[in-house]
């Protein structure tokens, strides 16, 4: 077995990414994006989150069909040190596509699982 090295998801990405911007990073049906696209849009939205106050423990929403949009949104809140859950379960801000909107926030732990779960 060969060790693997001790990096972020994050830290992974972008060393892709350097080594090869123009390659293919994502595909949905006709739909692609380049490591340097995808980056790039991730990047985007997510210095948007962090100046509209979104940091560790906050939740945003993620309402987006399956496909390029909804890994585009899971990088945004992974790279904005957010959690996310799926619309309608609360959230401080929700994604949908290339817009952040203000999201319901729930008011506990307890309310958000419960809602999960149906």
């Amino acid at each position: 077995h060969k060790a693997v090295p001790a990096l972020s998801v994050d830290a992974l990405f972008r060393a892709q990414a350097r080594r090869t911007p123009a390659a293919p990073a994502l595909q949905h049906g006709e739909q692609q994006l380049s490591y340097a696209q995808l980056d790039e849009r991730v990047e985007s939205l997510a210095h948007e989150l962090v100046a509209r106050g979104t940091g560790p423990g906050e939740l945003v929403a993620l309402c987006v069909p399956r496909g390029l949009e909804m890994v585009i949104t899971l990088g945004t809140a992974y790279k904005a040190s957010a959690g996310f859950v799926r619309e309608g379960c609360g959230g401080r801000w929700t994604i949908t596509g290339d817009d952040i909107r203000p999201g319901p926030e729930r008011s506990s732990a307890f309310e958000w699982e419960s809602q999960m779960q149906q």
